[in-house]
């Protein structure tokens, strides 16, 4: 396809895979014919399961495979699957899907034709219904508002009052196979080279979190042979903190010169956090609470009006014993906003102020890498006892006992009619070697 009947336009599709292997994999396979998707990137976010080795049957001449360094999240993956299709395959334009997308070959074609009929500037976006847009109810494209747009949208009934205003109308997409929007959903989009290269992609601050439980193996031995452990140490993030903390905010604003203000008809506001402290007893945040105020004056000539405050607050998440090498993130909220007239031009503002915090900190173990087997050796084994009555000491565990004395925790348990595998000191047991094989 020609992009203003000149430069062809070169697609690469971008898809980002962390533990999904399954999922990528469908996908590829039902796009893999379409004709002008020139190349298809596979992009491993750092997975942790087998999906590197389940999508390396995927490769062939038209899908490339990569692997990032590290899980850098979302915007990072994405960014750097972009990257790769403009620098190693010269594509003019990325189509960035998520691997649970469906799209036909037609939805490619009219986003391509979109870009075909103008230069891009700035990345587009469309929303797709069908064959046309304006069937169906939902609404894949939003205006960006400025500050009394914002201020408009988040109150009930300006937002019902001025909805032609802050959406764009349903006359807008019906009938029409694309359209200019602001903002878009994620999950599928196409965007230029040349607007990648103008804004710079993805914010490659944004980050997903799972927990996980994770089992280390840090000994083992068989009853049949010599299982000779290799040992080395493994580093991984382990959960410290994570807990949502609160403040409350109760200032008086003066809105001086300007027109006497009537009535406050709506307040938000937005909580940023300007500084973060890990200390000895926990992470100590600074920040402020950015409040907008629509209110109702005395001049016919301008009968709303808008002003904006600072509000500065400290919050604070206990935890002891954090190191400045934690990874942190922290979610910022507010609730229970209220902005009433406390009398002449002072505003009352009150508000409840919360974070939810995620603490994560490095943690390096011991661990079992690998296992090499050899003969059981007879000359060992000769030298434990056949049976044996021992007494439990501190620090002993029936594993550490069975290892010990070439028997099992299972076959401790049945000789001694235990119900678990509890023992305290100075408990007693009989234990008879065995000898598998």
């Amino acid at each position: 396809m020609e992009q203003d009947g000149s430069n062809p336009i070169r697609i690469n599709c971008v898809i980002l895979n962390f533990n999904d292997g399954e999922t990528v994999a469908r996908l590829v396979h039902m796009i893999h014919d379409y004709d002008y998707l020139e190349k298809i990137v596979l992009v491993d976010n750092h997975s942790t399961d087998d999906s590197w080795e389940q999508l390396q049957v995927l490769k062939d001449e038209k899908v490339e495979l990569i692997r990032t360094e590290k899980n850098g999240g979302y915007g990072y993956g994405n960014n750097t699957g972009i990257r790769y299709a403009i620098e190693h395959n010269g594509a003019t334009h990325v189509l960035v899907a998520n691997p649970d997308v469906v799209f036909s070959e037609s939805c490619v074609i009219h986003m391509a034709r979109v870009y075909g009929k103008a230069p891009c500037r700035i990345p587009r976006a469309r929303w797709l219904q069908g064959k046309t847009l304006g069937k169906g109810r939902g609404r894949n494209g939003w205006k960006l508002h400025g500050f009394v747009g914002e201020l408009l949208s988040m109150e009930p009934v300006c937002r019902r009052i001025f909805n032609c205003f802050l959406n764009y109308p349903r006359s807008y997409f019906k009938d029409k196979k694309a359209v200019y929007v602001d903002a878009v959903h994620g999950s599928m989009l196409m965007i230029s080279a040349q607007a990648f290269e103008e804004t710079g992609g993805y914010d490659e601050g944004i980050f997903l979190y799972e927990e996980e439980q994770v089992e280390l193996l840090g000994d083992l031995y068989a009853l049949d042979r010599e299982a000779v452990p290799e040992t080395g140490t493994v580093c991984f993030d382990t959960l410290a903190v994570r807990n949502q903390v609160k403040t409350k905010i109760q200032e008086k604003v003066q809105l001086t010169g300007r027109q006497r203000i009537l009535q406050v008809c709506h307040s938000d506001g937005d909580v940023k956090i300007d500084e973060v402290q890990i200390k000895e007893d926990g992470i100590h945040m600074d920040g402020v609470l950015e409040i907008r105020l629509l209110y109702l004056t005395a001049d016919d000539q301008a009968p709303v009006g808008a002003a904006s405050e600072v509000l500065p607050f400290h919050l604070m998440a206990a935890a002891d014993g954090l190191t400045q090498d934690v990874v942190y993130e922290i979610e910022p909220g507010i609730s229970g906003l209220t902005a009433v007239m406390a009398g002449g031009d002072a505003v009352e503002v009150k508000a409840q102020i919360t974070a939810d915090v995620l603490v994560l900190k490095p943690v390096c173990e011991q661990t079992v890498l690998s296992v090499a087997e050899e003969p059981l050796d007879t000359e060992r084994l000769k030298k434990i006892p056949g049976i044996i009555g021992y007494v439990a000491k501190p620090g002993d565990s029936l594993w550490k006992i069975a290892r010990m004395f070439h028997t099992s925790v299972e076959r401790i348990m049945e000789l001694n009619h235990l119900s678990d595998s509890t023992i305290r000191p100075g408990d007693r047991l009989i234990l008879v070697k065995t000898v598998q094989g």
